[in-house]
């Protein structure tokens, strides 16, 4: 009869939990606690479009996603050279459907008026005059020409919210963050389909912010309070139904 072996064990010492089994570790022993400030950008319709690019998918979806990169970085990258960012996020991650963008507030010297120019940079990629309905799409449409036409997605959505991380060190320096506030930012992005934009309030801390109005928003799915948001004033005045949103007392 065989003896069964000890596995993966944990030990929690001076508040660390360490790996003592033969798992590799997730990350450093010593992870820190950080303040982020996440940005979501989310393709609306991604997966409609997957599935109508044949018999082509492979060529489209990679011309598509690559162009797609390349506007937002390159858009990205305008803000850091006018100095309304003081540098590119810390991690950049592709999500299949979008894009997840961090910054540590503190290291990167992310001031209030760093943080409102990401939220207005937000709302232009995805409302403004250089939008992605106005800029990208149609330019890309026309670069890749009418035999490669099918549903491409129509509009983009962006979220941002701010909160404390605990940020994984990695092999290879690699870092990864575990946060309430990415859960809340990709929450904000599926909550009303007429709002394209929305950042959670504890990202400017103040009672009101020029162009946008607070709300507060009740049973949100997956997070178990709720929350006050910004949304533009004039995107908020043009909903047809504005019961989810609460005045602020």
């Amino acid at each position: 009869m065989s003896i069964r072996q000890d596995g993966f064990r944990i030990k929690v010492s001076r508040g660390r939990v360490l790996n003592k089994g033969k798992c590799p570790a997730i990350g450093k022993e010593c992870n820190d606690l950080v303040k982020i400030i996440v940005v979501i950008l989310d393709l609306e319709g991604f997966t409609k479009f997957f599935d109508t690019a044949s018999p082509n998918k492979n060529i489209i979806v990679a011309s598509y996603v690559n162009s797609f990169l390349r506007w937002v970085n390159y858009r990205l990258d305008l803000e850091v050279d006018r100095g309304r960012l003081p540098d590119r996020p810390r991690l950049s991650k592709f999500l299949g459907d979008g894009l997840l963008y961090i910054w540590e507030v503190e290291r990167q010297r992310l001031t209030p008026g760093h943080i409102l120019d990401l939220m207005n940079f937000c709302y232009n990629l995805t409302r403004g005059k250089d939008c992605y309905e106005k800029e990208f799409l149609p330019e890309f449409m026309e670069q890749l020409g009418q035999d490669w036409s099918c549903d491409y997605p129509e509009h983009l959505r962006a979220s941002i919210s701010l909160g404390h991380a605990v940020k994984y060190v990695q092999r290879g320096r690699t870092v990864d963050y575990v946060s309430e506030c990415i859960n809340i930012a990709s929450r904000l992005l599926k909550l009303n389909s007429e709002v394209y934009f929305m950042a959670h309030s504890d990202v400017h801390i103040g009672t009101k912010i020029h162009g946008y109005v607070k709300r507060k928003i009740h049973n949100i799915k997956g997070i178990g309070k709720p929350i006050v948001v910004y949304i533009d004033e004039k995107d908020f005045t043009a909903l047809s139904d504005k019961s989810m949103f609460q005045d602020m007392q």
